[in-house]
């Protein structure tokens, strides 16, 4: 609809929001002749290849004729301006929520999932240590074993040396009283 009042292109419009904004200005447009009737008729001269300052004063001069003056085109102008100005406002209260949801609530989630993954580090690290005093218990009691295997291999073979000591001690009395 905009394309009616405005010749659009190469302009860097967003087809679909100059869509809405379009629709909305002519739905608010009135049956008289106002600002989107006054730029319509200079698009349509200017199709003709007439020039735009004669576009112009043709389309006052016909809209006189009518019996509207250029002060009630100027008025409807800034009406359209405030309706622009409000249909901005609106689009930028549902471009904040889009925002929320879209930027905001995953930025939050990425702080939570930042914030597990830290502390799932820290969890690793603590089980690393306490794996690596656990590993040196260990080889401190592998250690603490092999002395203690070493101490009752050790306390045996005395022992056992003894005793056989003592028994051929013993087994000698006994050859020499049987004697």
């Amino acid at each position: 609809m905009l394309e009616e009042m405005f010749s659009l292109n190469n302009e860097g419009i967003h087809a679909p929001s100059a869509r809405v904004l379009g629709d909305e200005i002519f739905r608010q447009s009135n049956t008289k002749f106002d600002y989107v009737k006054y730029r319509q008729a200079i698009q349509g001269l200017l199709g003709l290849k007439m020039d735009p300052e004669m576009a112009r004063i043709s389309t006052l001069t016909t809209a006189k004729t009518m019996g509207v003056e250029k002060e009630e085109i100027l008025q409807s102008a800034k009406h359209f301006i405030e309706l622009l100005t409000k249909e901005q406002d609106k689009f930028n209260i549902a471009l904040q929520s889009q925002y929320s949801l879209r930027v905001e609530k995953l930025m939050s989630e990425r702080i939570q999932a930042g914030e597990s993954l830290e502390n799932k580090k820290k969890m690793i690290e603590q089980l690393y240590m306490e794996i690596d005093e656990l590993k040196s218990k260990v080889s401190e009691l592998e250690k603490d074993i092999q002395e203690g295997q070493s101490f009752i291999d050790e306390k045996r073979q005395l022992f056992e040396n003894t005793v056989s000591v003592i028994k051929d001690l013993i087994s000698k009395d006994i050859q020499t009283l049987e004697k």
